[in-house]
């Protein structure tokens, strides 16, 4: 009976975690690139978004060098003017930030560094809203605004109706590897007992 309990649990995990790697995405921003400025391509960041697809449960991670570099989420009028006000969104500044989408809608990046946002160096993420979850709304936490790096987009900008792209999985990074052997070792000690 104790063989028969230990299975169950194992093959329940292992269903959590199929499931879980083929709902969450991790996009690193610029791929290879990282965040930073590319001067022979002034809409690199434009292009590289238009190539994905954004939905709630992914992460946005930016990669930069920390003394040239931050990021800076603002508003769709800042983004535009490549401006940052006196009340960001968030500001990020540890060379490796990590930002769960937790929200559908339309998020604006830059790097405040003078000229760089100017140069190119912003991206706007679009996060569509899931039809199939319209009726889970009320489910939905709200993200509340914090000037933390584990800070969380918050449900304050302009949505947008309009579906992104398929994604292009070439650098996207379907669960992190801290989750799976997270998950994996749940599953050993499970099956130890």
């Amino acid at each position: 009976m104790a063989f028969v309990n230990k299975s169950v649990v194992f093959f329940m995990l292992l269903a959590v975690l199929h499931v879980s790697m083929a709902t969450a995405t991790v996009y690193k921003v610029g791929d290879s690139a990282g965040w930073t400025v590319v001067k022979e391509n002034k809409d690199y960041y434009k292009n590289w978004a238009a190539s994905k697809t954004f939905k709630v449960g992914d992460e946005i991670v930016f990669e930069y060098d920390a003394k040239a570099h931050d990021v800076i989420e603002v508003t769709k009028e800042d983004y535009n003017t490549c401006t940052v006000s006196k009340s960001p969104l968030h500001k990020f500044k540890t060379g490796n930030d990590t930002i769960p989408i937790t929200v559908p809608g339309h998020f604006f990046y830059i790097c405040s560094v003078q000229g760089h946002c100017h140069a190119g160096q912003k991206v706007d993420i679009r996060v569509p809203e899931d039809k199939s979850s319209k009726n889970k709304s009320s489910e939905v936490p709200s993200a509340s605004p914090s000037a933390s790096p584990s800070a969380k987009p918050s449900g304050g900008h302009s949505h947008s109706e309009t579906p992104a792209p398929a994604p292009t999985h070439n650098s996207a990074v379907a669960l992190s590897s801290m989750g799976v052997f997270g998950m994996l070792a749940i599953g050993l000690v499970a099956l130890a007992f």
